[in-house]
Parts: C-alpha cells; sequence; structure tokens
C-alpha cells in the first residue's frame, strides 16, 4: 500500500451545543466543535471529530492553515 494525500477546507465553529461535520455544497466541510477557542482546545476536537468522521487516524490529519481563523486548511494522509 501506498501513503496518498489530500488537503481539504474547513470552517470551525465553536462553543456547539454537539460536535458535528456538515459537508458544504463546495466540498469543504463545516465542522461544529464545543470546545471554546481558547490555548489550541478547539483545533484539537476539530482535528479529533474530522478523524472520526473520515475514518483516520488522529496522527494521519494536520492543519495546515489558518491554526487562529475560523477558516482551515486541513491535509490528510492516509495508507491507499
Amino acid at each position: 500500500m501506498s501513503r496518498r494525500e489530500t488537503h481539504t477546507g474547513e470552517l470551525l465553529t465553536t462553543k456547539s451545543s454537539r460536535p458535528r461535520v456538515d459537508r458544504v455544497e463546495d466540498g469543504s466541510y463545516k465542522v461544529c466543535v464545543s470546545s471554546a477557542p481558547e490555548r489550541g482546545k478547539a483545533n484539537r476536537e476539530l482535528l479529533t471529530v474530522l478523524a472520526s468522521h473520515l475514518g483516520v487516524k488522529k496522527s494521519e490529519i494536520s492543519i495546515v492553515r489558518g491554526e487562529k481563523s475560523r477558516n482551515k486548511l486541513i491535509r490528510v494522509e492516509y495508507e491507499a
């Protein structure tokens, strides 16, 4: 098997009543997390929620751009 990589755009919404992932028309995702955007808590929850939704390990997903923004670029590396 070989390693594959893909990038996806995300819009993060914090302080949601429950975590969820919604697909947007342009192919990106809107991810809602319950954590507040302080000290990286929301980003860590984003990676956990999105990894679970995509069926990949948390170690295979990372934020490429947008650490301090609602709009993020996410890299997903996986075995194909």
